[in-house]
């Protein structure tokens, strides 16, 4: 356990990935590697499909190449492709979270399926190598399968690869990784969805939002739905906003999966379906764009750092990290839930200064994550799991944030409607986000006092 001497309270924490059966049988040649970089990302932004025999079908999400150098000055390309397994049916498998039916029906996830899992997988550059892969799932949501190849110092410009399971797949085209990030901090949602109700409900949410979390310092978004309903909302708020906010849509995500699932708004829809294959893949995209990327959940969640108000917040929290980015998986964010009584202003942060005591938030499970996603493996919905560790080089780290004195996530859990936590619960005035208040450029609508 090591501290961090700019913000001593950040408590930095070895992971235990490198006893996992995936790097034990790793290869030998890679035990003392003295270089490692991001060469190669996926040249397009579609889920690709491949066939795996008759009954099976792969959906590739996510594939990235790192340049590996051991000692002896062998050149080593690791490919890993980020996928997800479905019958050819498009049936999938779930797991369901509640007590309630709703809530059963609701929160209810795709799981790859497990075969997939134990059969062997191949992976090449054609005339160049051949080797089998290794094959993990840090939650049970997608899978990662990992090759090593022996290769010439001299790397192609394009990489066209194959991924294979016994005598099935098919070819992956990866593109060179960018020089140079584009963003700093980038943010990703889950399948966001029923956006029409939620505008009704709190007409600001989407503004307050992405207004409040540039004002933070996040430069870019990839903003998910599971129905198309952010599409003109979005074209709204880019078309209205003076300064607006970076993003990438991708709408109606679990059709990239071939899923038949029912259709939007019937009582046997699951919009969070694919909740956990969006996460990943929009980290793995991010790949050699971002340095720092978010995972924000719902526009009723804003990131708040204690003791640093205005505008870079964000960036000035994540700066003492800067030093130690390439040991460090990510950063684990705990929630603190916001309600109570509501004050008549323009933004959540103005309306919701009630919060819940949060005495024990510290040790609770965490809520999000801020990830290097060069080397965080996997996210599942709320965790994540840095890549595996090579031998040679010491487990990754991962930050654990005090949210009552360094950073957390404000969850306005009322905004939607809902009293979620009402004036018992959320009792303690808190106005340390109120700072936002004035800044949210947006006309002031009149409100109801609760």
């Amino acid at each position: 356990e090591t501290a961090l001497q700019a913000r001593p309270l950040l408590r930095l924490v070895a992971d235990c990935l490198a006893t996992t059966a995936l790097e034990r049988h790793a290869p030998s040649f890679l035990a003392s590697v003295s270089e490692r970089r991001l060469t190669h990302t996926l040249c397009d932004d579609h889920v690709q499909t491949l066939a795996l025999g008759e009954d099976m079908v792969a959906h590739v999400h996510g594939a990235s190449a790192f340049l590996q150098v051991d000692q002896m000055g062998q050149h080593w390309l690791r490919l890993e492709f980020l996928h997800f397994v479905s019958t050819r049916d498009g049936s999938v498998r779930l797991t369901v979270y509640g007590h309630l039916k709703r809530d059963r029906m609701y929160y209810a996830q795709a799981l790859t399926l497990p075969l997939a899992l134990v059969q062997k997988w191949r992976c090449s550059l054609p005339d160049l190598a051949t080797e089998d892969a290794r094959v993990a799932s840090f939650f049970g949501y997608d899978a990662i399968a990992y090759c090593d190849l022996k290769l010439s110092p001299e790397i192609p410009g394009e990489l066209q690869t194959s991924l294979r399971m016994g005598d099935a797949g098919a070819s992956l085209r990866l593109c060179p990784a960018p020089q140079r990030r584009t963003w700093r901090i980038a943010a990703c949602t889950q399948p966001l969805h029923s956006f029409a109700k939620m505008e009704e409900l709190n007409p600001t949410l989407l503004k307050d939002f992405l207004d409040y979390h540039r004002l933070m310092g996040i430069d870019h978004f990839t903003i998910f739905d599971a129905d198309g309903s952010l599409s003109g909302p979005l074209e709204r708020y880019r078309a209205k906003t003076q300064i607006p906010m970076e993003f990438y849509y991708v709408d109606h995500w679990p059709k990239r999966f071939g899923a038949a699932h029912a259709p939007s708004g019937s009582e046997a829809w699951r919009p969070l379906l694919f909740e956990v294959e969006a996460e990943n893949y929009c980290l793995w995209r991010y790949r050699g764009q971002a340095d720092w990327v978010v995972v924000l959940h719902s526009p009723d969640e804003f990131l708040h750092v204690l003791g640093f108000s205005g505008p870079g917040a964000l960036q000035q929290f994540l700066e003492p990290l800067e030093a130690q980015r390439s040991s460090i998986s990510h950063v684990e964010l705990r929630q603190i839930l916001f309600g109570g009584d509501g004050h008549d202003a323009n933004s959540l942060p103005g309306r919701f200064r009630y919060r819940e005591e949060g005495s024990e938030a510290a040790s609770a499970v965490g809520h999000t994550v801020i990830v290097n996603v060069e080397n965080v493996a996997q996210a599942g919905v709320h965790p994540a799991r840095p890549r595996p560790s090579l031998a040679s080089e010491p487990p990754l780290k991962i930050v654990h944030a005090d949210p009552m004195r360094d950073m957390r996530v404000n969850h306005y859990v009322n905004a939607l409607g809902q009293q979620r936590c009402g004036a018992k619960l959320c009792k303690v005035l808190d106005e340390s986000a109120v700072w936002a208040e004035e800044m949210l450029s947006f006309p002031r609508t009149a409100r109801k006092k609760k």
